[in-house]
């Protein structure tokens, strides 16, 4: 097709949106301090619910612009609908995947969301980088042992095998156990950063 389009039961996507703009918000440090006792709390969570409204003006500005050219500017739903936003960040050089099996950037740490939009718009692929991070990674440790449900990995070396059906597997990473995870999400009402 030529045109993307969606019904109540698919979505088409043209074959010629090839590329994906990707880009980071970041969260409010203030919000999230940990040392300051502030994360997980309802501040904390507010940084994360503000990066992603900042991120849904930034989606709809550059849909705008794309149009504007005469290109097509896809958004996916907020769960991955057109692909998991953390890959296509690593994939294109915003940062690494780390311990926390999220994207980690090299001048916002973990403290950032990710985004992407697909579209027909030729763009200049970027690289992945190597800033470091996963190294960092293998022996830090840290966010394992403070994260609150236990749900981190605290294996040396990343792997292969997923641990539950939430995984997309096919990449090697630090997968983290969900299930405590969700359970901690439930009881503590604001959830995590």
């Amino acid at each position: 097709v030529d045109k993307a389009y969606e019904t109540d039961k698919k979505r088409v996507l043209p074959e010629k949106a090839q590329w994906v703009i990707v880009f980071t918000v970041q969260m409010s440090e203030d919000l999230i301090k940990i040392r300051s006792g502030r994360a997980p709390t309802a501040l904390s969570s507010a940084s994360a619910g503000m990066a992603y409204a900042q991120a849904r003006n930034i989606i709809d500005r550059l849909q705008n612009f794309i149009h504007v050219l005469g290109y097509q500017g896809l958004m996916g739903m907020w769960f991955n609908g057109l692909g998991i936003a953390p890959a296509f960040g690593v994939m294109s050089g915003l940062g690494e995947l780390s311990r926390l099996n999220r994207l980690i950037t090299p001048e916002n740490g973990p403290m950032v969301r990710v985004f992407k939009l697909v579209t027909d718009l030729p763009l200049a692929p970027t690289a992945p980088i190597n800033a470091g991070i996963m190294d960092f990674c293998r022996t830090c440790k840290v966010c394992a042992e403070k994260c609150p449900a236990g749900t981190l990995s605290m294996d040396t070396e990343p792997s292969w095998k997923i641990i539950g059906p939430w995984h997309n597997p096919g990449h090697k990473a630090y997968f983290e156990n969900s299930t405590p995870c969700r359970t901690w999400w439930s009881k503590s009402t604001v959830g995590c950063i």
